[in-house]
């Protein structure tokens, strides 16, 4: 079941069942849920990510975009959930999947098996959820 970027946007939106508001750049629409996507890409995004949030709920997700393909490293500081972190390859194939990531895991680090330029984080979960597993192609 491939994901589907539908739209873009800079308007914030209140997650069901979740008070955080989260910016929503874009969209990855599947056959069941549209999920809202916020882009990290500045040096400051990228670093914070999604710490020191309260919650992330499943129509909502983080993607972090590089430049190049790389091994880019993860890790859960300040977190206050878990996350499935799921890396993408430059033509938005996936590379590698680490479901329901502990905040307890800090300071361990997560990475890619191979180089990925994308990774998009997800609730707890739902990667499995969305049928997103290795060798899975998201469509921009």
């Amino acid at each position: 079941m491939p994901l589907v970027v539908v739209g873009a946007h800079a308007s914030r939106l209140p997650a069901p069942g979740c008070t955080a508001l989260y910016r929503a750049d874009a969209h990855f629409k599947t056959e069941a849920q549209t999920i809202s996507v916020e882009v990290a890409k500045s040096p400051a995004e990228l670093a914070r990510g999604l710490s020191g949030r309260a919650c992330i709920s499943s129509d909502q997700a983080m993607l972090f975009e590089f430049n190049r393909p790389g091994y880019y490293q993860f890790w859960m500081k300040e977190m206050r959930f878990s996350i499935d972190m799921v890396w993408l390859d430059s033509a938005w194939r996936v590379v590698t999947v680490r479901s329901s990531v502990l905040p307890k895991t800090y300071p361990q680090t997560f990475t890619s098996s191979r180089p990925a330029q994308y990774v998009l984080e997800l609730t707890a979960g739902w990667a499995y959820q969305l049928g997103i597993s290795e060798g899975s192609l998201l469509q921009p």
